[in-house]
């Protein structure tokens, strides 16, 4: 199970778990026994230039998942510190303990907007690791808790001619007033604008004309 990237899962050249297509991933990863490769959890990211996170053995932990019994996987990731935590339970109980992974500081970034079961093959693999696995069982219960999103409480109004627009801001978000008169094409009408976790109001700085469409864009430093 992953959190992707839509925009780059559904492109033609897409090849999860390859060194050279595989943008904008957060994964559950576990690996059976191989050969002489023990199986391993490995919860990883692999960033917008696709890149594989990175910082060692650490990253990863030997273990034998059991067969046959309900697990619960809950994974957290904390913006502040860049970590994931993996915790795996049966029956409330703990089935080990399994490393946190951190972003490496080389790591640039990685963008996700979708949660998905994948089913991956060996296509577009090292052929050095090749090899497909056919796996049967059931996936229910799923909770995503994600953060609020940039844009709450929006509402729009006319101020001395000009239309502008009002909404509930997040930190480390940047903010600008768009405009569309046929959905074409979109033009910045305001200032760009750091949002301060606070109510903040984006005016259209030009001429009022007499048809347009607004949204807020709102993105990352």
């Amino acid at each position: 199970m992953c959190f992707l990237s839509l925009v780059s899962a559904t492109k033609p050249n897409f090849f999860p778990r390859n060194t050279s297509s595989s943008p904008n991933l957060a994964e559950f990863d576990y690996f059976p026994q191989a050969g002489t490769i023990s199986s391993r959890l490995c919860p990883s990211f692999w960033s917008a230039n696709t890149v594989l996170n990175y910082n060692g053995s650490g990253d990863y932990t030997l273990m034998n998942l059991p067969v046959g019994p309900i697990m619960r996987v809950s994974m957290s990731y904390t913006a502040s510190n860049q970590t994931l935590a993996t915790v795996i339970t049966t029956n409330g109980v703990s089935i080990g303990a399994i490393a946190s992974v951190q972003l490496n500081p080389s790591f640039t970034d990685f963008r996700v907007s979708a949660f998905a079961l994948e089913s991956y093959s060996d296509a577009g693999q090292d052929p050095r690791y090749g090899g497909s696995l056919l796996a049967h069982g059931m996936i229910d219960n799923i909770v995503l808790s994600v953060p609020p999103p940039p844009v709450q409480n929006i509402s729009g109004q006319m101020s001395d001619n000009h239309w502008q627009v009002t909404f509930s801001s997040r930190t480390n978000w940047l903010y600008t007033l768009e405009s569309t008169v046929g959905f074409a094409s979109w033009v910045a009408v305001s200032a760009t604008t750091s949002g301060n976790g606070e109510v903040l109001t984006l005016p259209d700085t030009r001429p009022l004309e007499a048809q347009s469409f607004y949204r807020v864009r709102a993105e990352r430093p």
